[in-house]
């Protein structure tokens, strides 16, 4: 009989005989050379092979900078960091066979009885497949377009290029036999970096309190970057809206990052400086996200935050898109797409788009930055049989100017300063943590008042600690 997957007549069914033995594998090397945001759409099949055998151990092998993403999958158990040479583009220089005979050497010691190897739509899984082999990994599976020998005992032909990558790996360890529950993305955010969300904003100059809006304008090919001029006035406009802008990258992005916040001076910037799980629970905390197709637009669509996404035409959409999360995407048709290219020559007219759409497709998203607290109006729209010409001119939501401190929201009381304020708000906890804007707004507006606020018993520990009350 031959192989599972090899192409060889036989009188069994193949995928019968290939579960039967993936599904006695215990220590499992899962293969994906590449960057985190391709190691986080791999979340999705290492969470059905650990449903599926949870007394299985699995191992990620990944590149340098894509190892990373294991800090987000719970079902990574170790973490083996190799930068290939196949992975290399051009000449690198580099003739080191030591290096790789190390590696074979390090998997053969670890004693895997399965691999792998996961791969998009552009990539060999055989190369790495024949390392697998040259360490006597009995069970090497992969996806594939050539033919490669015996280098992997299950190969899974056929997907069309277009399919979605958490879809590609899904459908590969569906043939080895392993049943998908989820088919969404997960990541996993400690309670530590959720914690450290507010310092973070709070460093880069903006209310940890606040809805912003994170805005990354980097990516790792050119080609894949919206124009920062435009990226710096689509920021701008958010600012002017009244969004707190929240402007990120790493450090090899710091002077894109620079150029799109030198047109908002109101921005606040985190070049590097968190770690990946600290970044993911910004992404989580943040009302939308702006990005193009890189790490970021997986994030989001894996915590749920509304995303504006910059769609190069280097890749098609369905690649890489979002699939959960509420989402716009904003890109031109070209002929040349998807040119799969790192460098645009022709002026990147798949990007052409007017940051003012930018600025509509998170206003579609998220709604305005401050909504208006149970009911609040401004003076214009105290009552409301006034007619209406005033009351539009006047409401705080319909112009890009934002009251600053509350003023316009109190007519005909504040020509007095008062000593004592009583606030009213006895009803839930949700509804309390609701009113915490307006209790800023209050104690910006008179920094010298007491302010005492009249609630239910259980608040008054909470209340306590708020720094807008006294009392």
């Amino acid at each position: 009989m031959g192989e599972p997957g090899g192409g060889s007549p036989s009188t069994q069914d193949p995928a019968a005989t290939t579960r039967a033995g993936w599904g006695e594998a215990r220590n499992i090397l899962a293969v994906r050379l590449d960057n985190i945001g391709d190691v986080v759409m791999l979340g999705p099949a290492l969470r059905a092979m650990k449903e599926a055998s949870p007394g299985a151990r699995i191992t990620l092998l990944g590149t340098p900078g894509g190892s990373a993403g294991a800090a987000l999958l719970p079902w990574v158990d170790d973490v083996i960091t190799w930068r290939p040479l196949w992975q290399e583009l051009g000449d690198s220089g580099r003739h080191d066979p030591r290096r790789d005979r190390a590696l074979i050497e390090e998997l053969s010691g670890r004693g895997f009885d399965a691999a792998l190897v996961f791969t998009s739509f552009s990539q060999t899984p055989h190369v790495p497949g024949y390392v697998c082999y040259l360490a006597g990994i009995p069970l090497r599976a992969g996806e594939s377009k050539e033919f490669g020998g015996a280098t992997l005992t299950a190969e899974l032909r056929g997907a069309p290029d277009e399919l979605h990558q958490v879809e590609r790996n899904l459908r590969l360890i569906e043939h080895l036999g392993f049943p998908v529950r989820d088919r969404r993305l997960e990541i996993a955010i400690g309670e530590d970096a959720r914690a450290a969300v507010p310092g973070l904003l709070a460093r880069a100059g903006l209310d940890p309190e606040a809805r912003f809006v994170l805005f990354h304008p980097g990516a790792s090919a050119i080609a894949r970057r919206y124009p920062v001029e435009r990226a710096g006035e689509a920021a701008r406009l958010l600012a002017e809206r009244g969004w707190p802008v929240l402007i990120t990258g790493v450090e090899r992005e710091a002077e894109t990052v620079a150029t799109v916040a030198a047109a908002v001076p109101t921005a606040g910037v985190l070049v590097g400086g968190t770690s990946l799980p600290e970044y993911a629970a910004l992404v989580e905390r943040a009302a939308a996200v702006v990005c193009g197709n890189t790490l970021p637009l997986h994030l989001a669509d894996a915590v749920g935050t509304p995303l504006v996404a910059l769609y190069a035409g280097t890749d098609e959409v369905e690649q890489w898109r979002p699939r959960e999360v509420p989402s716009r995407i904003l890109r031109r048709p070209t002929a040349c797409t998807p040119c799969y290219r790192f460098t645009c020559p022709i002026g990147q007219p798949c990007l052409d788009i007017p940051p003012e759409e930018v600025v509509a497709a998170v206003a579609e998203l998220a709604g305005e930055p401050n909504p208006v607290i149970h009911g609040a109006k401004s003076a214009g729209v105290a009552g409301e049989g006034d007619g209406g010409a005033e009351a539009t001119g006047s409401d705080p939501l319909a112009g890009s100017e934002r009251p600053r401190d509350g003023a316009d929201l109190v007519p005909g009381v504040l020509d007095t300063e008062p000593r004592r304020i009583a606030i009213f708000r006895a009803l839930f906890l949700g509804d309390l943590i609701c009113a915490t804007p307006a209790l800023r707004a209050v104690r910006r507006r008179f920094p010298d008042a007491e302010i005492t606020l009249i609630g239910l018993p259980w608040a008054e520990d909470l209340l306590r600690r708020m720094p807008s009350l006294d009392r």
